[in-house]
């Protein structure tokens, strides 16, 4: 029964219309879904150990990083923010994070991130 409730959420995981990361404290992606990336047109390899932070626009990076930063005081906290993510050099896609410290869980041993895009609702 174990296995199956494993395998389950990491189907759920792997096909949500969302993306979600794992982060560590400093911000490395050191987990990303498959679909959620597909979603954003962005290659795993081209997130998968980079700081998330260098995703963020540069016109929203000091109040994510400010966010983030509160987030790791508190064990168990989350915080949601709204921002644009850069998914290539020409191209910006408003999203909503967020972000939930879960570094002191067992399994995930870090900050749990899921990003929903909200381009169409800013217009």
């Amino acid at each position: 029964m174990k296995d199956s409730g494993k395998r389950l959420s990491e189907f759920i995981i792997e096909h949500i219309t969302e993306m979600i990361a794992i982060l560590d404290t400093n911000g490395r992606i050191t987990y990303a879904n498959h679909t959620g990336l597909h979603l954003f047109g962005i290659p795993l390899e081209d997130v998968l150990g980079k700081n998330f932070f260098d995703f963020i626009d540069s016109s929203d990076i000091s109040r994510v990083k400010a966010g983030f930063k509160t987030l790791l005081k508190n064990s168990g906290s989350s915080i949601v923010i709204s921002h644009r993510l850069v998914v290539s050099p020409r191209k910006r896609l408003f999203v909503e994070s967020t972000f939930k410290n879960l570094i002191d869980d067992q399994d995930i041993h870090g900050i749990l991130l899921s990003i929903r895009e909200i381009t169409e609702t800013k217009k």
